[in-house]
């Protein structure tokens, strides 16, 4: 069987984890390819597989949407199934795949953002929200070695999306901040930041995420922010990608290859792979005869 894998803007380390945890099991009895470019389709050997375990680099780079739906059915054609990998943009070529180019089909949720479609977790969520904690603990202890004669608030912007609770789950885990959406007038800030002040403390964090625009939550807050030393670190999706996966995201990879497989020597059409509570299930789905 051939089988083709294409990841849909997902950037992440843990992406290169999961193929290797798919392709080494795959390659044995199957033609694995990756589908990158319309025109760089390659086939993986175990070679691969060798290199990327000593050296390190992308076993699958990434397909940006638009360009995903350049592919043709007949581009597609060599392939007996597509494995997609991705968030929102990766679940709407999935359908894409099974709808329109009637091909056999599975989709895995790989996403910062918590947000497919039925799926209660993503691959690669427990990476980014640990990344994003560990850089929030590295800022405060700058923060905390040095003497300021000014109260300072930092500003924390990391990315968001509708649905996604990543601000939220990271404000739960480092605790004592300000979190942005509960905000009602500016007296409440002024309110933590003075109780802050008589604590002995000279700094705190003041959290939000990519839907409320830097310049937005400046001006709301300007009456506050005249009176302590503003900064602002912003942190964008490809910081969240980390430098290696947490185990927590490594174990759930090959709990999500084993389904792969199980789907992929199974006479099923279509299907995805549904994520909850660091377990791995898979749903059928049937093809669309529209």
């Amino acid at each position: 069987m051939k089988i083709g894998i294409i990841n849909i803007e997902s950037v992440y380390s843990i992406v290169n984890l999961l193929t290797y945890d798919m392709v080494s099991q795959l390659i044995h009895d199957h033609e694995v390819y990756s589908i990158e470019e319309r025109t760089n389709v390659k086939q993986y050997r175990e070679k691969d597989l060798v290199s990327w375990r000593s050296f390190g680099g992308n076993l699958l780079r990434c397909y940006t949407e638009k360009d995903s739906y350049l592919l043709s059915q007949s581009d597609l054609a060599i392939f007996d199934t597509i494995i997609v990998m991705g968030g929102e943009a990766g679940y709407r070529f999935y359908q894409h795949v099974k709808n329109q180019l009637r091909k056999k089909a599975l989709f895995i949720p790989v996403s910062i953002y918590n947000d497919v479609v039925e799926s209660k977790q993503s691959l690669g969520y427990d990476s980014a929200l640990n990344t994003l904690i560990e850089d929030i603990y590295k800022i405060e202890d700058t923060i905390s070695s040095c003497r300021y004669e000014q109260f300072r608030l930092f500003g924390i912007q990391v990315p968001g999306r509708q649905g996604s609770f990543l601000a939220n789950d990271v404000a739960d885990a480092v605790g004592d901040l300000i979190r942005y959406w509960d905000i009602k007038t500016t007296a409440d800030v002024s309110r933590f930041v003075n109780e802050k002040i008589k604590q002995g403390k000279n700094h705190s964090f003041l959290i939000f995420d990519e839907r409320d625009e830097l310049n937005y939550v400046e001006e709301k807050l300007h009456p506050v922010l005249e009176g302590v030393s503003w900064k602002i670190s912003i942190f964008d999706e490809a910081q969240c990608m980390g430098a290696s996966p947490t185990a927590s995201d490594r174990i759930l990879a090959k709990k999500i290859a084993k389904k792969v497989i199980s789907w992929v020597e199974s006479s099923e059409e279509a299907g995805k792979i549904l994520l909850e509570n660091n377990t791995a299930a898979l749903k059928i789905s049937n093809i669309s005869l529209i």
